[in-house]
């Protein structure tokens, strides 16, 4: 269901703010021009008390702004991105362009967008040579999936990223003709390394591109049987816990604890008024369990990890996940404290029982084994 035009805006400015967007662009002086849609240039102009020193442009004007002294270019729009991008191309040659939707938003493990030159698809497959069978690690939204990559970071194996990341699921919600195997080529041939392709994707984004383009859910499961793909499906016990947590970190720029930095603190807090939208996460975390159920269900080479059973007893199964995607471990197993990654978010740690309280206070029950 596609949010009011306000509420959209508002998400995606704010997730956004997990690859540093406004920092960044705040950088850049005025050989860089940002063409964008109305909404994104005028927040981008009020989010620092300094003005900007990039220039900046709309969709209908950009041409007036060019060439100047411009050297470098980041066009972002809802509409006509890609045309915008082969108009300057093909007039300016010299001048650098970055597609925000296929270059800038796509970022590695370091979350640092890059002004990469936009180029024409090649129509030819993926090189075979050095590429290995992708990996997915798919979760349900908000099960601290994260956890697993950050474990699997502690003992020196490979990190599942979000290539995909959440500001996807606002952005295509209204971005017209969004192309999913450019998207998927530029990841394993610009950000990816080594050949390796190790990849988180959570449902409210596979959804999201499901919903609003042209990449369905069967040509998702014929992608994962073509490329031999491995994939890891995560979901949580604990519900109610599951959707307190994402409720009060969907209004935050991180995705899970174990994303942010160590040192951030996450100043979130869980109050009467998250009751409704949690339970309605709840119920929809049921739903896209199913889903998952029906990539499990397709022949795909499935895992299943369940996120308390893995924490409970991780050295057991992260060999069983090695052993699944087919790498290493060392022979000393490090782990991680669970809890310790809401050290300094103690309003996420304790929305779960905020959750169970609030709806015990509204239903007027405190002894429901539910609650």
């Amino acid at each position: 269901m596609q949010q009011n035009k306000e509420v959209w805006q508002s998400q995606l400015i704010k997730h956004l703010g997990h690859w540093s967007w406004v920092q960044k662009l705040y950088q850049y002086n005025d050989t860089h021009l940002v063409i964008a849609d109305r909404f994104f240039i005028k927040n981008l102009r009020s989010a620092r008390p300094e003005p900007i020193a990039c220039k900046t442009a709309f969709p209908d004007t950009y041409r007036a702004a060019l060439p100047g002294k411009i050297k470098k270019i980041l066009v972002f729009c809802q509409e006509d991105e890609l045309a915008i991008i082969r108009d300057i191309q093909k007039r300016f040659p010299d001048i650098a362009v970055t597609s925000g939707t296929y270059g800038y938003a796509l970022v590695g493990a370091n979350r640092r967008p890059t002004l990469r030159n936009f180029r024409r698809a090649n129509r030819a497959p993926l090189a075979r040579r050095n590429q290995q069978a992708p990996v997915y690690l798919i979760s349900t939204s908000y099960a601290d999936a994260e956890f697993i990559s950050a474990l699997m970071v502690r003992n020196g194996l490979p990190a599942f990223h979000e290539y995909l990341a959440r500001p996807f699921a606002t952005w295509l919600q209204r971005k017209k003709r969004f192309q999913m195997a450019r998207f998927y080529k530029a990841a394993r041939e610009d950000v990816s390394k080594k050949g390796e392709f190790y990849c988180l994707l959570q449902t409210d984004v596979l959804k999201s591109v499901f919903a609003n383009t042209n990449f369905s859910l069967t040509r998702f499961i014929r992608h994962l049987n073509q490329t031999q793909a491995k994939v890891i499906m995560v979901t949580r016990q604990d519900k109610m816990a599951q959707a307190a947590i994402g409720q009060i970190l969907n209004r935050s720029s991180e995705r899970s604890v174990w994303t942010k930095k160590p040192t951030k603190r996450m100043k979130l807090q869980y109050g009467p008024k998250d009751l409704a939208g949690t339970a309605k996460r709840q119920l929809q975390v049921v739903y896209d369990e199913q889903f998952l159920d029906q990539i499990a269900n397709s022949g795909a080479d499935v895992f299943r990890v369940c996120l308390e059973e893995f924490v409970a007893d991780q050295a057991v199964n992260l060999d069983a996940l090695a052993n699944f995607i087919e790498v290493k471990l060392p022979d000393d197993v490090k782990t991680l404290e669970f809890d310790s990654g809401y050290d300094l978010a103690p309003g996420l740690f304790s929305a779960p029982e905020d959750y169970r309280r609030h709806l015990a206070d509204w239903l007027g029950v405190h002894s429901h084994p539910l609650i």
